[in-house]
């Protein structure tokens, strides 16, 4: 399920690009992470409502798929697997990682059933596109730090600020 924001009126300022955001949540998220993604939803829309993005929206989906499971041929598990393929793409031309998130497992079951690997998804990840290509996805990783949602969000929100999002895949994102 996605919802699509976009603001009524255009706001232009000499700071701003075409920035989409497209923020990625799980469903069944622990009681405790929600209060975390619900403020994630509210930091994005005052950056929609100041002009510092044009668009975004809210896809929810569950805490994985099974890349064999009759669910991934169908048209929303096919969108799921490609945005997948398009995120681990975008992190291997970077040399950078995702914290426990998008690697396939083996997943167990109690009744011994067989199981299949399963692409386990982060509780919340964000992806911020400029002019319509991708440029960032958090949360990443490399040896020397980790990059937030929250720093992503910081970037977009500093009017004067360097951006990791100027990035050209061939340049060391640190």
């Amino acid at each position: 399920m996605a919802v699509t924001r976009t603001p009524a009126e255009a706001t232009t300022d000499e700071h701003r690009r075409d920035y989409t955001l497209e923020l990625f949540v799980r469903s069944l998220a622990p009681a405790g992470a929600r209060p975390e993604q619900e403020g994630v939803v509210d930091r994005i829309e005052a950056l929609q409502r100041a002009g510092r993005i044009a668009a975004s929206t809210v896809t929810i989906w569950g805490g994985g798929i099974a890349p064999g499971s009759a669910f991934a041929g169908t048209e929303p598990g096919r969108t799921i697997l490609e945005t997948v393929e398009e995120f681990t793409d975008w992190a291997s031309a970077n040399d950078l990682r995702f914290p426990s998130a998008f690697e396939e497992r083996e997943c167990t079951s109690i009744a011994g059933d067989d199981c299949q690997g399963v692409i386990a998804f982060p509780l919340m990840c964000l992806a911020t596109r400029e002019n319509g290509e991708l440029r960032c996805v958090a949360p990443w990783s490399n040896d020397a730090l980790t990059h937030t949602i929250h720093d992503c969000l910081d970037e977009l929100a500093d009017e004067d600020g360097p951006t990791v999002h100027d990035w050209d895949s061939d340049e060391d994102p640190v």
